[in-house]
């Protein structure tokens, strides 16, 4: 899986907390710190495959098994929402 954040987003860090706007949809999404630190990976990194982002938050964090499922189900529901945009890692 290869993620970038789609092109119709504009974001903002907001004091501990980002900001971002779908401008298709017209919806404000706000993010906590584990967000924000996923978000900001992508950002940097973009476009992104899956594992290396977990190769890059494991450089900070210990991450378990069920909190790289955790953070997986996260990437979904910014796909879902229209913040990022997935293509299959053949496709590329």
């Amino acid at each position: 899986m290869i993620i970038t954040i789609n092109k119709s987003v504009v974001f903002q860090n907001i004091e501990d907390e980002k900001v971002v706007l779908n401008l298709e949809t017209s919806k404000y999404h706000s993010l906590n710190q584990y967000g924000l630190v996923i978000w900001d990976l992508i950002d940097k990194n973009q476009p992104i495959v899956f594992e290396n982002l977990i190769d890059l938050i494991k450089i900070d964090y210990e991450i378990e098994n069920n909190l790289k499922n955790d953070i997986k189900d996260y990437i979904d529901d910014l796909h879902s929402h229209g913040l990022v945009a997935i293509e299959d890692e053949e496709k590329i």
